[in-house]
């Protein structure tokens, strides 16, 4: 299986990991998202697995010539749909960083041409799979607990310097589909319900100078099997924790 870069803003790193499992996959090449994107850990990752990355400053032209089975893209969070979409009417397989998509249309139209092209879009919900999560849903389904009623989960990251887009909603797309998705995708998990409705609410006000990037969010949700959760992120962790 061939791989393709397409930017690193986010998790990229994750699909060099993966290659103590999938002895098949092979790295080709990678291309900035915009100019002058930071891309020397996805080189030295490549390189360090053994691995010599072509680069291109166009991903037309890397799809065109590397022609990959996996194209992993990591471009600034509110521009991913339309290389995502590219890349699945081409029928390459689509491994993304969260969130896939910033708003509801453009999510529908992935599904809809990965299932037209028969092509896989994968986001990289990659904690689903640490050990104490993994348990943890193993312990529910296998009764440990009783049923669940109630979930509550906190997502709180570092703030320490973020990239300028994180400053602009247009390139950001907000805190709750960079930050709580993790949590949100977690509840999902472990209990195997599904949403049936959800109030959320967030402030970017005190945020450190970031322009309108949300610091603080919280969501309350109804599930299924009449289940109730909530999700609060926010960027108050401390530097030293």
């Amino acid at each position: 299986m061939r791989v393709c870069f397409y930017g690193n803003t986010g998790h990229a790193l994750t699909a060099i990991a993966a290659k103590q499992k999938l002895p098949q996959v092979d790295y080709v090449a990678f291309c900035p998202s915009y100019s002058g994107e930071n891309m020397e850990k996805v080189k030295s990752s490549a390189s360090n697995a053994g691995y010599n990355l072509k680069e291109y400053c166009d991903v037309d032209e890397m799809l065109k010539i590397e022609k990959p089975d996996i194209l992993v893209v990591d471009n600034r969070f509110t521009e991913r749909y339309p290389v995502e979409k590219k890349a699945l009417s081409a029928g390459i397989h689509v491994y993304a960083d969260k969130p896939i998509a910033t708003n509801i249309a453009d999510l529908n139209d992935l599904y809809r041409t990965a299932t037209k092209t028969n092509s896989t879009i994968w986001a990289m919900h990659t904690t689903r799979y640490d050990p104490h999560f993994y348990t943890i849903r193993q312990l529910i389904q296998d009764g440990a607990i009783g049923k669940v009623r109630m979930v509550n989960c906190q997502k709180s990251y570092r703030l320490g310097i973020r990239p300028a887009f994180f400053s602009e909603r247009k390139t950001y797309g907000g805190t709750i589909p960079w930050v709580s998705i993790h949590a949100i995708d977690m509840i999902r998990m472990v209990t195997g319900k599904e949403c049936i409705s959800v109030y959320s609410t967030q402030s970017s006000a005190d945020n450190f100078g970031n322009g309108d990037m949300e610091i603080i969010t919280t969501s309350s949700f109804e599930l299924e099997d009449d289940i109730l959760a909530t999700v609060t992120a926010d960027y108050y962790r401390p530097s030293n924790a």
